[in-house]
């Protein structure tokens, strides 16, 4: 091995997580520190049920009726397979009412990775 690899990876070829976390720019610090302490938790897989369920409340969600705006869109709700022994994706489409053919589409998606990185550290 290198002695440049050596000095960023492991035996196992991953790059190693550092121990302490970067600081934060001290204009963001003023925002988190008065944040509520149950939110500056770190999230982990013994929580995360417990933080989806809270998140899922304080945000609630527009419905398909919502969406529909008083008739401005048609709202279709569609089903698509997830992975192999996961749920179904739900995909939610609106499109201005009235319009024949096809359109541009815009997905989006939240891939969460730095929540999901951020409970790795170990």
């Amino acid at each position: 091995m290198s002695a440049r690899r050596a000095s960023s990876e492991s035996e196992s070829g991953r790059v190693p997580i550092p121990k302490a976390a970067p600081p934060f720019d001290p204009e963001l610090n003023v925002v988190l520190e008065a944040l509520s302490k149950e939110s500056r938790e770190p999230i982990t897989p013994e929580n995360l049920e417990a933080r989806q369920e809270r998140d899922a409340a304080s945000r609630p969600r527009p419905t398909a009726e919502d969406l529909r705006a008083d008739g401005r869109f048609e709202v279709t709700e569609l089903r698509v397979p997830g992975p192999p022994g996961g749920p179904d994706v739900t995909l939610v489409s609106a499109r201005p009412s009235g319009l024949a053919g096809p359109l541009p589409l815009l997905y989006y998606m939240h891939g969460g990775a730095m929540l999901t990185s951020s409970s790795q550290r170990t």
